[in-house]
């Protein structure tokens, strides 16, 4: 019996980006999702990925699943790969990793450091703007758009 999550109690969810799995190795490179999959093997997988990620959700009885983040490129560690999807389609930023700012300015390097050392650094080149984000793409690919979730 399906209860809707507004007479849920206190729904459950999960939060950040689902491990990857092992055989999704393509990575987007800061390219256009629509310019990426035309590469057929890429837009399998991340169809076959969303589509496992959603699946363990729903096997572990949550209330509100998520498309796991499967978007984001694995070359860049913990919210840095959130960050780096949207740098990297907004204009106005380099595409560069730079050093981040924080590594230049302490002696000892805690595993604080090192996270944002992972993350690294931007440069804003000029005027920030819309960029190719495709949020509502990805909405769709995660079956949003048929009231599936």
């Amino acid at each position: 019996m399906n209860i809707p999550i507004t007479k849920t109690l206190l729904p459950t969810t999960m939060v950040g980006s689902y491990p990857r799995p092992h055989w999704f190795t393509q990575q987007l490179l800061g390219r256009d999702i629509r310019v990426a999959f035309k590469e057929v093997k890429h837009e399998e997988a991340y169809h076959d990925a969303t589509e496992v990620t959603i699946h363990d959700q729903e096997e572990a009885g949550l209330d509100i699943v998520t498309d796991g983040q499967m978007y984001f490129d694995d070359y860049v560690g913990v919210i840095g790969s959130f960050c780096w999807y949207m740098y990297e389609r907004i204009p106005g930023f380099d595409p560069a990793k730079e050093k981040h700012p924080l590594e230049s300015v302490v002696a000892v390097r805690t595993k604080e450091i090192e996270l944002f050392a992972d993350w690294g650094g931007v440069i804003n080149s000029g005027p920030v703007g819309p960029g190719p984000i495709r949020l509502t793409d990805l909405y769709e690919i995660a079956g949003w758009q048929d009231g599936r979730k």
